[in-house]
């Protein structure tokens, strides 16, 4: 935490009269972390208003705090974007039935860091999640499952996610096929958008997602 104290300002203020002051400082460059979050605080005490004759006028009503802006480490033009991270994928083996179709879950890993704005994404993966996926045989897949680590502010259609917070996500994926089959499946983009009636404006794609494509059958 860091302190700066102002000695010796002088601010009239006119009678009757409401006059926002405004305190703002300068964050230096974080450079070794991933984020970080500040807030600006005043210290009631430390605050002396004196009316015309020199009498000591109390300060009411007030919490001098600023908001907590959050700064997310991703890249010189977007300094304050949202951020994906930590993908992976994981496989279940395969399991062959007498009818000669074979099966096999797997699994998607992400995180989210919401930067200043909340973050609203759609359940449904086939909203919030596009996909290719290129296949012999009949190979198809659907998904098992889709959640996320903290449900707090979820609602039954969208996940939620707060300024500053992280969240991780699982998708889990069945695929289905013969066991001469193959195929592969491939994140292109994860939708989201800035509030509850908005969850698809906005999206990650490129190579943040590449480790988000699964080799099946294989």
């Amino acid at each position: 935490m860091s302190k700066t104290s102002f000695v010796g300002l002088n601010l009239p203020i006119p009678a009757n009269t409401n006059v926002p002051v405004i305190i703002s400082g300068v964050i230096p460059a974080n450079t070794s972390t991933s984020s970080i979050a500040v807030s600006l605080t005043a210290n009631l005490n430390n605050i002396i208003v004196l009316g015309q004759s020199g009498s000591n006028i109390i300060i009411q009503n007030s919490v001098v705090t600023g908001s907590t802006i959050y700064f997310i480490m991703t890249s010189p033009v977007y300094p304050t974007a949202p951020v994906v991270s930590n993908t992976s994928i994981s496989y279940s083996g395969l399991n062959s039935s007498q009818s000669g179709t074979t099966t096999q879950q797997f699994t998607l890993n992400f995180s989210i860091t919401a930067a200043n704005d909340p973050i609203f994404i759609w359940k449904d993966p086939s909203q919030s999640i596009p996909t290719t996926f290129t296949h012999s045989g009949v190979m198809s897949t659907q998904p098992i499952t889709f959640y996320d680590s903290d449900s707090t502010n979820d609602s039954p259609v969208y996940f939620y996610i707060a300024p500053g917070q992280t969240k991780t996500f699982t998708l889990v994926n069945l695929v289905i096929g013969a066991s001469s089959d193959s195929g592969v499946y491939q994140v292109t983009s994860i939708k989201y958008g800035p509030s509850a009636s908005d969850r698809t404006s906005m999206s990650f794609t490129g190579l943040a997602l590449a480790n988000l494509g699964a080799v099946l059958f294989h």
